[in-house]
């Protein structure tokens, strides 16, 4: 019927290599091919492969897009991309101050979670 969509990012080898970046506090593109490389042996994909911006181009349920502006996890940046992506029908929130998975917290982003649901639910009935 619908997704709601909390912190999600837009592509897994950005949010990887942003966040060793920030640990090892030194650039490490050099080292994603080799992660690359174990994540195929192992997991049987390639991070390369992994778009959700790719995916929510061919959206066809209403995506409600969720975010905070202090997420150190996957930066806010990647809820607007996603957002702009989805093909189909979507609503954008952002919780000011709100960290990472933390956007529910707030009272109003509850509601609006609620009303989304609500009216998605009303048009199939």
């Amino acid at each position: 019927k619908c997704a709601v969509e909390d912190c999600g990012f837009v592509e897994i080898k950005e949010i990887l290599a942003s966040n060793l970046k920030a640990v090892m506090n030194f650039k490490v593109d050099f080292l994603m091919p080799g992660i690359d490389f174990f994540v195929k042996q192992i997991l049987h994909f390639s991070m390369y492969d992994v778009s959700t911006r790719r995916q929510l181009r061919n959206a066809q349920v209403p995506v409600l897009f969720l975010h905070g502006t202090e997420d150190r996890l996957v930066h806010s940046g990647n809820a607007y991309d996603c957002y702009y992506a989805c093909a189909g029908k979507r609503k954008l929130h952002i919780v000011q101050g709100a960290g990472h998975a933390a956007a529910w917290l707030d009272d109003e982003c509850r509601q609006n979670v609620f009303a989304f649901l609500d009216e998605c639910f009303e048009q199939t009935v």
